[in-house]
């Protein structure tokens, strides 16, 4: 047996000004242990927006940290996408969340939500003090034909 599914949390953004992101919990040890995977759907209907990325905005309130980071594509057919929390993220505290759609010219983000990162038992201290904004990263690789 995987647990492949034991920490992640999946939701299904349906209309942007929905209340549907419950506040999240995880834990200032973990490692590629937590994740969000996210479905858009239009008004209930499933299936594939052209060009549809989706990226997690967010602020860690202890640390002073934001970034944008990247969701990847899980199923492009569905729109379903998914990110592992950031290490960069991981500093015990309040932090504060938003998804954000970018398709075609539009950039639409969702409601707020809280992610609370609980300090572990023992030393671990906070994981990384810099920005990264890896979904813009991404996005001039991609469009200066970076991509991999």
């Amino acid at each position: 047996m995987e647990l492949n599914q034991f920490s992640t949390v999946d939701i299904v953004l349906d209309k942007a000004n929905d209340n549907i992101i419950q506040k999240q919990t995880i834990s200032a040890g973990d490692r590629d242990g937590r994740s969000l995977t996210a479905q858009v759907t239009n008004a209930g209907s499933i299936g594939e927006v052209p060009g549809l990325t989706a990226n997690l905005l967010w602020t860690n309130h202890s640390s002073g940290v934001s970034d944008l980071s990247a969701f990847s594509v899980v199923d492009r057919t569905t729109s379903v996408f998914k990110i592992e929390y950031p290490q960069n993220m991981l500093t015990p505290g309040k932090v504060t969340a938003q998804i954000q759609l970018l398709y075609g010219d539009k950039v639409t983000h969702s409601k707020k939500f809280e992610i609370i990162v609980l300090d572990i038992a023992g030393s671990l201290k906070g994981v990384l003090q810099t920005a990264e904004y890896t979904a813009l990263v991404e996005a001039l690789a991609k469009t200066n034909g970076f991509e991999g």
